[in-house]
């Protein structure tokens, strides 16, 4: 399936109340106006930064997709990767939620000969946000068996990138 960017109104871009935490997924994302993504960071790089980027700004929303490099790098078996990768994803979104923000957690895509490993971190991040009540993205289901959507097997095309801001726009208005 190919997807045209003409006639989507050009390139979209969210409101800059929006902060975007990740890593070089977000970074080489043109949706985000507020974008805090740092290549190759792991969700604890993501944690340390977090406090001096996120938070005291004032955001309405942050949109944390983190994972994909504590996935990529098998320092660790998976449960304990999962198991850390969660809970500094957990400590962001409590902060975030400690200010007022809108906490958006989202699955990390597939990785090309990796998805045995993404899988169970994408089981417990669907976890933790329904136990907090925090708002999901799938970014995960739309793309997988999409190598189409991938440039490298890692980083999305900017097909996508558009498949992943359809997903987005779902549950969280782009001028939010």
């Amino acid at each position: 399936m190919t997807i045209s960017l003409a006639g989507c109104g050009g390139v979209a871009h969210a409101n800059r109340n929006i902060a975007f935490m990740g890593d070089s997924i977000t970074n080489f994302w043109w949706l985000p106006e507020t974008n805090y993504g740092v290549p190759g960071d792991v969700t604890s790089q993501m944690l340390a930064r977090f406090p001096s980027q996120v938070l005291g700004h004032h955001y309405k929303a942050v949109v944390i997709l983190g994972g994909t490099n504590d996935m990529r790098h098998k320092t660790q078996t998976v449960p304990q990767e999962v198991d850390l990768a969660i809970s500094n994803l957990q400590a962001m979104a409590a902060m975030a939620e400690s200010e007022k923000m809108v906490v958006v957690l989202c699955t990390i895509p597939p990785i090309r000969n990796l998805n045995e490993r993404v899988v169970p971190l994408n089981q417990a991040i669907e976890a933790l946000a329904q136990e907090h009540h925090y708002k999901l993205v799938d970014y995960f289901t739309p793309m997988v068996g999409h190598p189409e959507y991938f440039r490298d097997g890692l980083h999305p095309s900017d097909e996508g990138y558009f498949v992943m801001q359809q997903a987005l726009a779902k549950v969280l208005p782009l001028d939010y």
